[in-house]
């Protein structure tokens, strides 16, 4: 492929990859290049039953590939065809594909409990060194080896449990097949090379590095209020994992950043617990807590005084503040804000030069609330001081 990919395959026609069955390699890794080993139905189950050497049968896997975005989940389905026709059994088993998949293990992982699938009936065995022969192998699987035991197209499963004892684990695998024929082992066929079955231990544990918001009050002019939650994560395998908000995945994860968007959060405390994994099953939690506040009231001035030959004014929260001067009684705070002249200053503390005459001000906040009526009147020096 052109870039990594994660590949699917199923034998009947999906309408996109999330509903195909099988992972392509047995592996669910995003890989430039994926193979498959896999059991061929036999003749008769494709409708020619009989014992013609010369039958003949289509059988069909269809192929997805996506992409670490998930580009390619509705895409046109890639066909693989195969003509099928009956032979003799002279080779080895094979083994089609391993549970799990993935070659991970969560960090505090001691044991796994694991399985190949062969190709045809078979017996299987196991060793931690890869020059010994089947015969020799310490370990035995627990295989279900009937013929009516194959399982879909991986085949007949065999089951063991491996002991994890350091980060990097591989464990050598050979199988015999025609297990009717034991006693008669000339008669059987046996792997010469061993399938690597390799689990690897995350070396550190998942962690969450932050959350955001977390012990914080959120203010905002109006409501319902747009909040975005959002966390990091390092550690695990290579920091991504997929994290959920009870028990819901967050609208954007499966990486190291994720976030989910909130648009109706009303005035009150908020608490959601949050919980990240990664495909080796490493899991961290962590809870967002936050507050949220509606500020539907304009600036309140708190202070007034003289500095110098400027008037100050303090407001408690930030904003603008304009005024007139010398106005009518009766119509002086009926002015429009953006008519008046514009104090400097943006945050709390507003100034401007001060004459002996009445200032009608009027304050407004980031969310443009501003009074109807005067924030203040300054009649003159009178009732100023010196800062």
């Amino acid at each position: 492929m052109n870039e990594p990919g994660q590949c699917r395959y199923d034998v009947k026609s999906t309408a996109n990859f999330d509903e195909m069955e099988f992972d392509f390699g047995a592996r669910n890794l995003f890989l430039y290049n994926h193979s498959q080993f896999f059991s061929m139905p036999d003749i008769a189950s494709l409708g020619l039953p009989g014992y013609d050497p010369n039958r003949r049968a289509d059988f069909n896997l269809n192929v997805r590939c996506i992409d670490s975005r998930g580009n390619g989940k509705d895409a046109k389905e890639y066909i693989i065809n195969f003509c099928v026709k009956p032979g003799e059994d002279k080779s080895p088993p094979i083994i089609t594909g391993r549970e799990p998949v993935n070659e991970f293990v969560k960090f505090d992982a001691l044991s796994i409990d694991a399985a190949v699938f062969t190709n045809e009936p078979a017996e299987c065995k196991w060793s931690l060194y890869s020059n010994k022969k089947y015969d020799e192998m310490e370990k035995s699987f627990e295989c279900a080896n009937d013929i009516e035991d194959r399982e879909s197209l991986l085949g007949w499963k065999c089951d063991t449990t491996f002991d994890i004892n350091k980060i990097d684990n591989v464990f050598y695998i050979k199988c015999k097949d025609q297990p009717w024929n034991a006693g008669n082992e000339s008669k059987r066929n046996e792997m010469s090379n061993p399938y690597e079955f390799r689990i690897k231990k995350t070396a550190n544990p998942l962690v969450i590095d932050y959350v955001k918001p977390n012990n914080e009050t959120l203010i905002f002019g109006v409501g319902p209020a747009t909040v975005i939650l959002e966390i990091k994560t390092s550690g695990g395998i290579d920091g991504r994992a997929t994290c959920s908000i009870f028990g819901s995945n967050m609208g954007e994860t499966f990486g190291t950043i994720h976030k989910q968007l909130f648009n109706r959060i009303i005035a009150g405390d908020y608490e959601f617990p949050i919980m990240c994994e990664d495909i080796a099953g490493n899991v961290a939690e962590a809870t967002s807590k936050f507050r949220v506040e509606l500020d539907s009231d304009s600036p309140i001035i708190t202070r007034v005084y003289k500095q110098g030959g400027d008037l100050v004014i303090i407001t408690n929260e930030d904003g603008e503040c304009s005024f007139v001067r010398d106005r009518n009684e009766g119509e002086a705070c009926n002015f429009a804000f953006e008519n008046g002249t514009l104090m400097s200053g943006y945050e709390k503390i507003h100034s401007t030069d001060f004459y002996v005459s009445k200032y009608y001000i009027k304050c407004k906040d980031k969310w443009e609330h501003v009074s109807g009526d005067c924030s203040i009147v300054v009649k003159g020096e009178e009732y100023m001081y010196e800062a």
